[in-house]
C-alpha cells in the first residue's frame, strides 16, 4: 500500500510559528504569539482566530508578508525528507495560500490550505478554509496509507483521520488532546523522520 505523510506547517515544518512573525512588522508580536498560543491549545476556535488575525495582518503588502515567511527557518531533517519523497509528502495548513505558496512549492510537495484573494480596496478576503481531516479522508479513498504529523490543537482533526498519527514536540509541546489520539509523540525533527522511515 502507498503511504502518504501528511504535515502541518505552522510548528511542525517550520521552526517557529508564522503569525507573530508576520506581527513583528506591525509591532504586535507579543500580542500575537499569546493568541496563537491559545489556539494551537485549543482555547480559541482556529476559524475564528483565523480570520481576526488575518484581518489585521492583511495591512502587510502581499510582496512583504511573503518575504517574511520566506525568512522563517523551516526544520532541516523534515525538509530533506519531504525533498527526498515529494511524490509522498503533501503539506495540510490553516494557514493562507497566498502567504505559504512560495515557501511550500520549493518542497516539491503538494499542499492543501485556507485560501484568500487581495481585494482591490486593499485587505484580504479568505475564501476557504482547509478542511484537514476531509484531506486526509480523500487520501485515504485513494488507497493511501496515511501518517499525519501536527503540533496543535487545529491538527487534531488531521491525525483522527489518519491512520497513524504523530503528535510533533519540536517547537512547543503539543496540547494533551492531541497526544492522547497519537501514537507516537516525536520530541524533534531527527527523531520525527527516523520514525517515518519505518514506513517506508
Amino acid at each position: 500500500m502507498n503511504t502518504i505523510f501528511a504535515f502541518d506547517f505552522d510548528g511542525t515544518l517550520t521552526m517557529r510559528e508564522t503569525l507573530p512573525e508576520l506581527a513583528k512588522e506591525l509591532g504586535r508580536a507579543d500580542e500575537f504569539a499569546a493568541i496563537t498560543k491559545n489556539t494551537v491549545a485549543g482555547n480559541i476556535p482556529f476559524v475564528e482566530s483565523f480570520a481576526a488575525r488575518v484581518a489585521v495582518l492583511s495591512a502587510i503588502p502581499l510582496t512583504r508578508a511573503r518575504a517574511i515567511m520566506a525568512a522563517i527557518p523551516l526544520n532541516d531533517d523534515i525538509v530533506a525528507f519531504v525533498k527526498e519523497r515529494s511524490a509522498n509528502c503533501v503539506v495540510v495548513t490553516g494557514n493562507l495560500d497566498l502567504w505559504v505558496a512560495p515557501v511550500i512549492r520549493r518542497l516539491g510537495c503538494a499542499f492543501f490550505s485556507s485560501a484568500g484573494v487581495v481585494e482591490e480596496e486593499g485587505g484580504i478576503r479568505i475564501t476557504r478554509y482547509v478542511d484537514k481531516a476531509a484531506v486526509i479522508e480523500k487520501l485515504r479513498q485513494k488507497g493511501a496509507y496515511v501518517v499525519a504529523v501536527g503540533d496543535g490543537a487545529g491538527d487534531l482533526a488531521m491525525l483522527n483521520a489518519a491512520d497513524f498519527a504523530v503528535a510533533y514536540a519540536g517547537v512547543h509541546e503539543p496540547p494533551a488532546a492531541l497526544i492522547r489520539i497519537a501514537d507516537f509523540v516525536a520530541p524533534d525533527g531527527r527523531t520525527l523522520c527516523r520514525r517515518l522511515k519505518e514506513f517506508l
